[in-house]
């Protein structure tokens, strides 16, 4: 027999994290602007993660379970999870039409033989 725990069933599925009505933190890039985040890197992942690094290690000293977070990075924190998570729901639905396919990539090849024949 199975045990209920909020919303699920242990055992089947996990549990759905509550998301809190946060408010919306404003624009992001402007955030993010003294870390290096514009209008050319804004969608790379790594540019993000750079920013994510730039805060090091903010846990406290001594095994506690509390955060040394100021209020500017809590600040920053936010728009990463803002511009990560439009990233992903643009990536989710991005055209897929333009992806190579294997015939493509073979005529790639062959246009590369011929002009190396020449």
């Amino acid at each position: 027999m199975s045990q209920k725990t909020g919303t699920t069933t242990s055992g089947l599925q996990a549990p759905v994290p509550k998301r809190r009505n946060i408010p919306d933190p404003g624009d992001p890039i402007a955030i993010l602007a003294s870390k290096g985040i514009n209008r050319d890197n804004y969608t790379d992942p790594a540019a993000l993660a750079t920013v994510m690094e730039q805060w090091g290690d903010f846990r406290t000293t001594g095994g506690g379970k509390t955060l040394n977070l100021t209020v500017a990075m809590a600040s920053e924190l936010q728009a990463v999870a803002k511009l990560m998570r439009e990233h992903a729901r643009t990536y989710k639905y991005a055209d897929k039409s333009e992806n190579a396919t294997k015939s493509d990539l073979q005529n790639a090849i062959q246009e590369i033989k011929d002009s190396i024949s020449r």
